[in-house]
């Protein structure tokens, strides 16, 4: 998936010290993604959803008995995390409307998380409306642009310099951009390496 090495590494504990393995403990962010036809609005998913993204979400039946497992593993060595029970047992009712973020994802299906997180990603304190520009006079609406800044009332944010996009599914894209990041990488590397040796060379001759 794309979480972060911190993500993975806090739930690695939380699974030792519940016994549960992964499936049973998903990150929000790993059971949801922008459609194929809304790869452009991919940055503005991650700051719309990024509230939730980062929510391990656990079955309902496994609460009881939950948080004094969790006692046992050492604070110091985990990053913060948030958790949230949900009772998979339910039906849950959602609709997204077009033009809406919500309208531009897909979801695992199979995932029995999948209704609940439906009810999130639809829901007016997560949803956004899609634009090319926002709206200053538009306080009602929650507005994203596809750059990833915000207008919700009289608020706004802007910026991603500090934020990982951890929301998505590993698919061909993803992957041909770490091989591009892999390359780009080698070729710093070997410039560096270049350069190095003319420098070097240079200043044996001084």
């Amino acid at each position: 998936t794309r979480i972060s090495d911190d993500m993975d590494d806090a739930r690695t504990l939380i699974m030792r010290a519940t016994g549960l393995d992964a499936s049973e403990l998903p990150y929000v962010a790993e059971l949801m993604d922008v459609n194929e036809r809304s790869e452009q609005w991919r940055l503005a998913m991650n700051v719309a959803y990024a509230p939730i993204a980062q929510t391990i979400l656990v079955d309902k039946r496994h609460e009881q008995g939950f948080a004094a497992k969790i006692s046992a593993i050492d604070p110091n060595l985990m990053t913060r995390r948030t958790w949230r029970f949900v009772d998979t047992g339910i039906r849950y009712d959602s609709s997204s409307s077009e033009g809406w973020m919500s309208s531009k994802l897909q979801y695992r299906e199979d995932s029995p998380f999948v209704g609940w997180l439906k009810t999130q990603t639809t829901s007016p304190h997560f949803d956004a409306r899609c634009v090319h520009a926002i709206d200053d006079s538009n306080r009602s609406e929650r507005q994203v642009q596809a750059d990833g800044q915000i207008k919700s009332g009289a608020r706004g944010q802007h910026g991603t310099k500090d934020r990982a996009q951890v929301i998505g599914f590993v698919n061909e894209t993803y992957l041909n951009a770490l091989a591009a990041q892999v390359d780009a990488a080698r070729n710093a590397l070997s410039q560096a390496d270049t350069d190095y040796t003319a420098a070097k060379t240079q200043s044996d001759n001084l």
